[in-house]
């Protein structure tokens, strides 16, 4: 899919803004199939049968999320929507209001299979708004409506769960509750429990530290006898390759990133959205592997190519072989 936007987009006179257009219409075709699978238990099985044969038999993430049509359910896809989240963000203030509409979608299907998801666009998005909310009193202005709207959205989303699906609701709300208690409270409850807790573990000789033990310690893996479990995916690149092999993988993205930045116009420098892309992975890869993922590596890779290019109209034309 990505080669053949690519294609359109140099040959055929495709602007970056169109494809970006139509890769936010995705996002809207799988909230509909997310819709019809709210709505039929039937249909939703028969999906889930295809491409979640290896979860749908854990009840209790059954019970709760998958919905839409993904390779990767709970994590992964909800990541890559809050970069889509952004990139929308990105167009409602820069190229037209028209493309908040957008957002809504975003959230809403990222609610119903990953609140990782959510977490992302939330702190990448607050990121974006300070910078427009700094520059002007009409910039300030616009940060509050989009805030109301989007709290407003939620509100209204979860009221409308609540009805169709509790046991999702109910999911959605609770991590609400253990941030909160983090907050506010100081009380680590949930995933923050784990994630501060037992699936913090470290090597314990300097020289494993420098490369690592060649193994993951994510899931059922057989090296999980030895060391133990973790989501972290820091964690699991230090296991696996040790600092050299975390500063070569985090080092390559971060350096794409910065090329992509120093390439872009200024409007697109102004947004942050390229520091807002960092801040999606620094946060994802905490809560699990987001490193390993084809699916968000991929996506950001060909975010920031087309936010950072656009082909002139002579470049763009179809020449033959």
């Amino acid at each position: 899919m990505v080669l053949w936007l690519e294609v359109l987009r140099k040959y055929f006179n495709v602007t970056s803004e169109t494809v970006l257009t139509w890769m936010l219409w995705m996002v809207v075709v799988q909230c509909l199939f997310a819709l019809v699978m709210l709505a039929s238990s039937g249909i939703r099985a028969a999906i889930l049968a295809k491409t979640a044969t290896g979860i749908i038999q854990n009840q209790f993430i059954y019970g709760e999320r998958l919905y839409g049509i993904s390779s990767d359910y709970t994590f992964f896809t909800p990541i890559y929507h809050s970069l889509m989240g952004l990139v929308a963000i990105y167009m409602g203030m820069n190229l037209g209001k028209k493309y908040y509409w957008f957002l809504p979608f975003c959230v809403f299907i990222i609610v119903l299979n990953g609140r990782t998801g959510l977490i992302t666009l939330a702190f990448g998005f607050a990121l974006m708004l300070v910078k427009r909310m700094l520059s002007s009193v009409r910039g300030l202005f616009q940060v509050a409506l989009i805030i109301v709207l989007s709290v407003t959205f939620i509100i209204l989303g979860l009221a409308f769960l609540q009805s169709i699906q509790p046991d999702t609701y109910t999911w959605i709300v609770s991590g609400f509750e253990d941030t909160f208690a983090l907050v506010f409270e100081g009380s680590k409850q949930g995933n923050y429990e784990q994630l501060t807790g037992s699936f913090l573990m470290f090597p314990s000789q300097l020289l494993d530290w420098v490369f690592g033990y060649g193994v993951r310690v994510y899931g059922g893996n057989a090296s999980n006898i030895w060391f133990g479990t973790s989501d972290i995916g820091f964690i699991n690149d230090l296991f696996m390759g040790g600092i050299i092999y975390m500063v070569l993988l985090y080092g390559t993205i971060i350096a794409s990133l910065a090329a992509c930045h120093k390439k872009s116009g200024k409007v697109v420098r102004d947004s942050k959205i390229f520091l807002a892309f960092g801040v999606v992975l620094l946060i994802a890869n905490y809560k699990g592997e987001v490193a390993r993922s084809g699916m968000v590596l991929t996506a950001m890779i060909f975010l920031g190519y087309l936010l950072s290019t656009e082909l002139k109209i002579e470049e763009k034309k179809w020449q033959s072989a």
